[in-house]
């Protein structure tokens, strides 16, 4: 994988400057005549630092080999669970919210065509999801249900609940977007992947864990791998289907959990692919019932008069606000926009009852509360210390508009560097397409014209061969940065690798590929927006173009 690639091209590389160093030594020696070939043998000198080279070289397979055949994946998968339990916590804070409550919603089974998993249940709810999941066999489950009806809440309680109940050294739920997964490169390796850039995981023990079935895939958001709203057989969502199908654990169907749209998932059933031996389950709508109580446990019983009409509406099926506010994600907007307060006099900012008029569509009422809530996130940040450099909500707003501008021209965008552009997925380090260009050829421009200057340099150090060496090794680098690839694969740049001895090992080549792929990620014109997520839900990708209001 990435970690033995960039090791196998150091320990090449390592050969070639132990000849160089020979070369140069014998070079020198003889220009100086400080050894004659009677005391040194210029070939033996040449021929025992190849064979010293080598020698390390196995040693160090040797050792690598050895260290694989030594892991510990009981240990690894205790320790990978500590660090999905940190993570999906600090989830589920970032999708609840200030109200910091789950919504209990009722889930229905929706039997697939054939190969149904045996065992599941005739109805549930969010509460229970991690027993119902229990008892299916084998234990695969597809989540389905509309926009913003809260799949990855309860994926995400789904999957604390099961670090809850596993016992030590059982496997271990890991959530994964399914946007950036390319099913041509396979089930395994992509898990692997992830292990490796989400958790800073060696590749030996992530190997280890996944090939012995340590890690049950919670694959979040199968409607975001295509930009149509009826994928088919041969799309990219179709395509993973029929990986996750022969995805096998001996002779039943791995371990896994699905999230998917609806309408999405019911297009590719149509076109003869679905999930096989996995139960399917549909989220129901949020019940006025359950508005109450959630609306009453956000503001407080001494509030809920500024609800009433709000209230009022929702025991009412036809008024447009009961099915805005049907879904958990449109109802959590409302609370966290309209119960936004004043940060001098703690007074509130807007009136519950704004919503009940002047609203006539679901559509208009959704899009008033996500155009209300860049207004109150970016406040709230601002009062919690997590806008220091103060951006407005214009240019946020203007941000987002340029970033859904580009995934829609995606779609019509020729190849750019040999690749087609997603209209789907923005994911940070291959932003740098906004930009164009123009950053890679100066960044080319720049390394040509260093390389000129250090010539006549290194002309000039003819006599001095260790400072030669160095403007070789300089002269390589900026060779690697003109002959870059134009599509890099990320790593983060993270000071406590220097910890420990492997980290401090390992370092340079994290911080080189960080580093490159920081700088192209940033959009230009002024979009410094980056990366996001719907709420925070899928790490490392945005699903620009069907936000679910």
């Amino acid at each position: 994988m990435g970690g033995d690639r960039w090791r196998g091209r150091f320990s090449a590389g390592a050969c070639v400057l132990l000849l160089i160093v020979a070369g140069l030594v014998l070079w020198r020696g003889v220009q100086t005549a400080k050894f004659e070939f009677g005391d040194v043998d210029p070939a033996s000198l040449v021929v025992g630092l190849v064979a010293l080279a080598l020698a390390v070289w196995a040693g160090w397979q040797s050792a690598q080999a050895q260290r694989v055949g030594d892991t510990d994946t009981v240990a690894w998968a205790d320790r990978l669970a500590q660090a999905v339990l940190v993570a999906e916590t600090r989830q589920r804070d970032q999708l609840l919210g200030d109200a910091g409550r789950t919504i209990d919603v009722a889930f229905t089974p929706r039997p697939a065509p054939a190969h149904n998993a045996r065992g599941a249940m005739p109805h549930g709810a969010l509460a229970d999801v991690t027993g119902y999941f229990g008892d299916l066999c084998p234990q695969r489950l597809v989540i389905t249900g509309p926009p913003g009806a809260g799949k990855t809440v309860l994926a995400v309680e789904l999957i604390l609940g099961m670090l809850e109940r596993r016992k030590p050294g059982g496997p271990v739920p890991v959530r994964i977007s399914a946007a950036g997964w390319n099913p041509d490169d396979g089930m395994q390796s992509w898990l692997v992947a992830h292990l490796m850039r989400t958790f800073q995981m060696q590749e030996r023990a992530a190997v280890a864990l996944v090939e012995a079935y340590q890690v049950i895939a919670v694959i979040d958001g199968l409607d975001e791998m295509d930009s149509a709203d009826e994928p088919g057989y041969g799309s990219r969502a179709g395509r993973a289907l029929r990986v996750l199908n022969r995805y096998q654990q001996g002779r039943d169907k791995a371990r896994l959990v699905l999230t998917c749209r609806t309408g999405q998932y019911q297009a590719l059933t149509a076109g003869q692919v679905w999930a096989r031996d996995a139960a399917r389950i549909e989220l129901g709508p949020v019940t006025p019932a359950q508005a109450g109580t959630f609306i009453e446990a956000a503001a407080g019983t001494d509030q809920l008069t500024r609800w009433q009409p709000v209230l009022h509406a929702l025991n009412h099926p036809g008024h447009p606000l009961a099915g805005a506010l049907a879904t958990p994600w449109r109802l959590t907007l409302a609370v966290t926009v309209y119960q936004q307060r004043h940060p001098a006099t703690g007074a509130y900012l807007r009136d519950p009852a704004d919503l009940t008029t002047g609203h006539g569509t679901t559509e208009q009422i959704g899009a008033h509360l996500l155009d209300l809530f860049i207004d109150s996130a970016t406040a709230a940040a601002t009062a919690a210390g997590r806008n220091p450099r103060g951006y407005r909500p214009d240019r946020v707003r203007a941000w987002l508009t340029e970033l859904a501008v580009y995934l829609t021209s995606n779609a019509t965008r020729p190849l750019v560097a040999g690749r087609s552009l997603s209209s789907t997925d923005l994911v940070l380090h291959e932003l740098w397409p906004l930009a164009g260009d123009r950053p890679r050829t100066l960044t080319r421009l720049l390394a040509a014209v260093v390389l000129l200057a250090l010539t006549p340099l290194a002309a000039a150090l003819h006599s001095r061969p260790l400072s030669l060496i160095v403007l070789l090794v300089i002269g390589g680098g900026l060779i690697a940065a003109w002959r870059d690839h134009p599509w890099p694969d990320p790593a983060n740049i993270d000071l406590t690798q220097l910890k420990t001895r492997r980290g401090r090992w390992n370092s340079p080549f994290g911080w080189r590929s960080g580093s490159r792929a920081g700088s192209r990620s940033r959009p230009g014109s002024g979009s410094r927006a980056g990366s996001g997520s719907r709420s925070g839900s899928r790490p490392g990708s945005w699903r620009g173009s069907k936000l679910p209001v």
